[in-house]
C-alpha cells in the first residue's frame, strides 16, 4: 500500500468518525459502524473486515477477506477490466481525491438491501431537486447569512465591510458595505483557500443574495468568478443589473456554466457608482446551489458536512402513492435541524401547538390526525423534542402489534393508547409534509429507507447503526 493511499484512507476514516487516530485503528471501527456491530467490541481487525464485507458483498461468511475487499473495491472504482488492476490499483482509485484521479472515498450503501422498496438518500444526489428546492448551499454557514463575523467574506473593491444587526433579511445579521469613494464597490465571498467553494466543471450553478440600500438606491449585480485548482482566476458570470431600494430587500440572481477547467468558485455583490464615501448598502443571504434555483437555503451543517435535502415548511414536499399494498413494511428516516440565527433550531417534532412557527409535520399517510408528527395514519399523538441534532427514526407499520413500534436513535417512543396500526393498498405517502391536512416539516431531511417486512431487533439496530455512524448519532 503507497503512502499516498494510506493518506487517503486515513483521511476518509477520520472525516467518516470524527475524530483521529491510526490508520488500523480508524478503519477497524469504522467496519463495525457500518456493519451494524458496536465500535466498543473486541472485535479484531480481521473479524470487523470480515463482518463489513459480509455485509456489502451479501456474503455469509467470507472465507478470504482480500477476495471480498476486491470484489467490493473493484465494484467502486470504475477500472475496467477490473481484473487486470490489483487490489491496490482500485482501493487508491475508490480513496484517493479527486484531484489525484480518485473518488474521494466509497459512497456508503444500505447495509441490508433485501426487500429495499424504496431509497432516498441525499448523499447519492449531487444536486437533487425536491419541489424546484436543491439539495444544499454550497457556501460556509457565516458566508450565507453572516450571523456571527465576517470570517469568509471579504472586501474587494472601493469598500469595508461589517457584520451589523440593525437590518438583516433573515436571521439577526446582515452584511455592510460602506463606500470610500465614489465609484463602484464589490464585496463577497472570499477566494483564498479554505473560503472558495469547490465546484466541477461544465456544471451549472446558480447564485443568490438580497440587497438594500440605506439612504441612496443604486443597480446592483451578483457574479460568480470561476477559479482553476491553483486558485488562478479564469473568468466571471454576472447577473442583470437590478436597482436596489431603502424599503426592503432586492433579490439579485445569476445562473451559469462553469468552465471545463474549473474547481473552485467565489460569489460576490457589486453596488454600481455610489456618490461618495461612506454610502452604505447591506447584503444577506448569499446563496451557490448546482441547479437553476433561485431560493435561498440555509447551508448545510450537519455532520461531515453531508447533503441533505432542506423543506421549507410552507409547501416542500415529495409525493408517492407506492409504498403501501396493505403488507407490512419498516421505515428509516434520518431528520437534521433547519439552523437559524444563533444555530437556533426552528425544525421542532410535536403536535402541532399554537404560536410556535417552527412545529410542522414531518411525514403523513392519508387519513390522519392533525395533531400527529411522525405518520398521520395512526391517530395516535406524540411528541419527539426538538430536532436540534441529527436524529435517526425508525418505525414499523402492519406488524401485527397493537400500537406501531417508533423508535429515535433505537430508543423506543411512547404514543397514546388510540389509533391503529395499519396501513391500507393505496395510502398516499408525503415525505415533509402531510398530504391531508396542509402541515409540513421545516428542516433537512437527509436519509428515507422504506423495506418490505417487519424486521428483527438486530437487522433494525443494524441500519440504525449504519445511519447514526454516518451522521454522528449515538444509537442505543
Amino acid at each position: 500500500m503507497s503512502a499516498t493511499l494510506a493518506d487517503s484512507m486515513q483521511g476518509f476514516y477520520s472525516s467518516a468518525l470524527g475524530r483521529a487516530g491510526t490508520l488500523q485503528d480508524l478503519e477497524r471501527e469504522y467496519f463495525l459502524v457500518n456493519s451494524g456491530a458496536s465500535a466498543a467490541t473486541s472485535l479484531s481487525w480481521m473479524d470487523a473486515a470480515r463482518a463489513y464485507f459480509s455485509v456489502l458483498n451479501g456474503s455469509a461468511s467470507p472465507t478470504s477477506i482480500q477476495d471480498e475487499a476486491f470484489k467490493y473495491y473493484s465494484s467502486l472504482s470504475g477500472l475496467t477490466p477490473a481484473a487486470s488492476y490489483s487490489l491496490a490499483d482500485h482501493m487508491y482509485k475508490v480513496f484517493a481525491s479527486p484531484a489525484d484521479g480518485g473518488n474521494g472515498g466509497p459512497s456508503p450503501s444500505a447495509p441490508i438491501t433485501d426487500q429495499l422498496e424504496a431509497y432516498y438518500d441525499a448523499e447519492a444526489f449531487d444536486g437533487y431537486v425536491a419541489d424546484g428546492r436543491v439539495s444544499k448551499n454550497l457556501l460556509t454557514p457565516n458566508q450565507a447569512s453572516i450571523e456571527i463575523d465576517t470570517t469568509g467574506l471579504f472586501a474587494f473593491t472601493n469598500c469595508s465591510i461589517a457584520r451589523v444587526t440593525t437590518q438583516s433579511y433573515d436571521g439577526l445579521a446582515s452584511l455592510s458595505l460602506t463606500s470610500a469613494a465614489s465609484g463602484n464597490m464589490t464585496a463577497g465571498q472570499a477566494q483564498t483557500v479554505g473560503n472558495r467553494t469547490a465546484v466541477v466543471g461544465g456544471r451549472t450553478y446558480t447564485a443568490v443574495v438580497y440587497s438594500r440600500s440605506a439612504v441612496s438606491a443604486r443597480q446592483a449585480r451578483v457574479s460568480i468568478d470561476w477559479l482553476d485548482s491553483s486558485g488562478t482566476f479564469i473568468s466571471a458570470v454576472g447577473g442583470t443589473l437590478v436597482t436596489n431600494t431603502t424599503t426592503g430587500w432586492t433579490q439579485l440572481t445569476v445562473t451559469g456554466t462553469s468552465p471545463a477547467n474549473a474547481a473552485f468558485c467565489g460569489v460576490y455583490m457589486t453596488i454600481v457608482s455610489t456618490g461618495a464615501a461612506s454610502e452604505v448598502h447591506y447584503a444577506d443571504n448569499f446563496g451557490l446551489t448546482l441547479g437553476e434555483n433561485t431560493n435561498w437555503l440555509p447551508p448545510v451543517v450537519n455532520s461531515g458536512n453531508k447533503p441533505s435535502v432542506q423543506f421549507d415548511g410552507v409547501s416542500d414536499i415529495m409525493t408517492t402513492t407506492q409504498y403501501f399494498t396493505g403488507a407490512p413494511v419498516t421505515i428509516y428516516t434520518v431528520y437534521l435541524p433547519r439552523e437559524q440565527a444563533g444555530g437556533v433550531s426552528r425544525a421542532v417534532w410535536g403536535n402541532s401547538l399554537a404560536g410556535d412557527v417552527g412545529i410542522r409535520q414531518m411525514a403523513g399517510i392519508n387519513g390522519g390526525d392533525d395533531g400527529v408528527t411522525f405518520s398521520g395514519l395512526f391517530g395516535y399523538t406524540f411528541g419527539v423534542g426538538i430536532v436540534d441534532v441529527a436524529k435517526v427514526t425508525s418505525i414499523q407499520v402492519n406488524s401485527g402489534a397493537t400500537q406501531p413500534d417508533l423508535r429515535i436513535n433505537g430508543t423506543a417512543q411512547a404514543l397514546d393508547a388510540s389509533g391503529t396500526n395499519t396501513a391500507t393498498a393505496g395510502n398516499g405517502y408525503g415525505l415533509g409534509g402531510s398530504l391531508t391536512h396542509g402541515s409540513y416539516h421545516c428542516g433537512q431531511i437527509a436519509a428515507h429507507l422504506v423495506y418490505s417486512g417487519i424486521h428483527t431487533t438486530q437487522q433494525r439496530q443494524q441500519i440504525e447503526r449504519w445511519l447514526g455512524g454516518r451522521f454522528g448519532v449515538t444509537v442505543a
